[in-house]
């Protein structure tokens, strides 16, 4: 299961506890989500691989972040010849981006559900 949808579904019941105050304290820290990047043959950056991308990437890279940018978790494989670290600078950089793109599609969708996330985050 992707971990955008993990992460969608512990603000609704959340929010819920804090309107009817059984939940007192704000537990949640940041929105989280995950991507990976592929350096394809050619060398050009592939973002959010399908399986055939990822099965002919010279390098696969999965990064999980928080909405406001904080590395998580980084991991990647070089399947053949070492990568430059400037290649894998640039393939994080464009983790970075796609899990930014990722959080505001979870912030919109949690509006639409009535959830104000800024309210529930930890300060």
């Amino acid at each position: 299961m992707d971990l955008s949808v993990k992460f969608d579904d512990r603000p609704v019941p959340v929010n819920a506890l804090t309107k009817n105050q059984r939940l007192q304290t704000k537990v949640l820290r940041d929105a989280v989500a995950a991507t990976s990047v592929g350096c394809m043959k050619d060398h050009s950056l592939a973002l959010d691989l399908c399986y055939v991308e990822d099965s002919t990437a010279e390098v696969d890279l999965n990064v999980v972040a928080t909405g406001k940018g904080g590395i998580v978790e980084v991991q990647g494989t070089a399947e053949g010849e070492p990568v430059p670290r400037k290649t894998i600078d640039s393939m994080v950089d464009l983790a970075l981006a796609g899990v930014e793109s990722l959080v505001k599609v979870q912030r919109a969708t949690l509006t639409a559900a009535g959830v104000d996330l800024d309210a529930l985050l930890l300060k």
